[in-house]
C-alpha cells in the first residue's frame, strides 16, 4: 500500500521484475492519464492532469519538483527520469484487470479505504520529507498512515524507522496538537 501513484507505479515495475502479476485498485485509469501528460510536456504541449496543471513542458515539471512544494511529485518525476515514460506505460499496461487473476494487490491508502487484506506492507512513501527529517507530521499524514494501517487484518510489515516517527509522537508538536490527538483516536 502506498500513499501515492507515484509509488503505485513503482511497485507495479517492483512485482513485474519479480515475476509477480500486479493488480492495482481502481485500476490504472489515472496512472495512464500522468503519463500521457508526460508524453505531451516533453513534446511542449500543456498537460491536461491535476498534477501538471500550469506546466508548459516537462523541464517545468523537473525543476518544480525539486522545491518544497513540488515534493509530490518528486517520485514520479524520478520515476520518469529513471525507467522513460515508454517503460512505465508497458507496465502499467501488464497490471492485471482483475484482483483475484493477480499475485499482489496495489494500492493507495485512499482507495483502500473499506478494504481488508490478511497482509500489508506499507510503500516508505508515507512520510514527507520534513517528517523524515524529524519535523512535525502533517495531520492528514498521520490520519492517512492509520488508515493504510488497519488495511492489514493479521500481518502488517512496516519500516520500523517509518513506524516510529509516527509512535514518537513527533506529530504532536504542532499548534493543533490536542486536535491531532483526537483524531488519532477516534479513527
Amino acid at each position: 500500500m502506498a500513499r501515492t501513484n507515484a509509488t503505485v507505479m513503482g511497485e507495479i515495475l517492483n512485482a513485474l521484475s519479480a515475476g509477480l502479476t500486479p493488480s492495482v485498485i481502481g485500476g490504472t485509469r489515472e496512472l495512464k492519464r500522468m503519463l500521457s501528460d508526460v508524453f505531451e510536456l516533453k513534446q511542449g504541449k500543456p498537460g491536461t492532469s491535476p498534477e501538471f496543471f500550469g506546466f508548459q513542458n516537462w523541464s517545468e515539471v523537473v525543476e518544480f519538483s525539486g522545491t518544497e512544494e513540488g515534493e509530490d511529485l518528486k517520485t514520479f518525476v524520478q520515476l520518469v527520469e529513471q525507467h522513460g515514460e515508454k517503460k512505465l506505460w508497458k507496465a502499467v499496461n501488464s497490471a492485471s484487470a482483475n484482483e483475484q487473476q493477480s499475485d499482489i494487490v496495489l494500492s493507495t491508502a485512499h482507495k483502500a479505504k473499506g478494504r481488508e487484506w490478511g497482509s500489508v506492507r506499507l510503500a516508505p512513501d508515507f512520510l514527507s520529507s520534513k517528517a523524515r527529517e524529524g519535523g512535525p507530521i502533517a495531520d492528514a499524514e498521520v490520519r492517512l498512515f492509520y488508515v493504510a494501517m488497519t488495511r492489514a487484518e493479521k500481518l502488517l510489515v512496516v519500516d520500523p524507522a517509518m513506524l516510529e516517527g509516527f509512535k514518537s509522537g513527533a506529530w504532536k508538536n504542532a499548534p493543533d496538537a490536542d486536535q491531532r490527538v483526537e483524531t488519532w483516536r477516534c479513527r
